[in-house]
């Protein structure tokens, strides 16, 4: 989960960084003009989105490796899985 935090937020910053110059070289924005705080009460709910989703997906993807290994141990075991 670390290194995918590590990665999101790597990527996160670049993209912002693309974003801002290309609005900037359009003329369309003044980076000078926008604090940074500015910038995380605009993007902030956007961040706890994709972070809430990476959340459930690393939940979801526990669920189905732990499915996983129940299934592989009863066909190992020549048992019938519980439901």
């Amino acid at each position: 989960m670390a290194r995918k935090n590590v990665f999101f937020n790597r990527f996160l910053s670049v993209l912002m960084a693309v974003c801002f110059k290309v609005l900037a070289e359009d003329g369309a924005l003044n980076e000078e003009n926008i604090s940074p705080a500015e910038l995380d009460r605009i993007y902030q709910p956007l961040i706890e989105q994709v972070t809430e989703s990476v959340g459930k997906q690393e939940s979801i993807q526990a669920n189905l490796q732990v499915g996983a290994q129940r299934e592989h141990v009863c066909f190992r075991n020549y048992q019938l899985c519980p439901t």
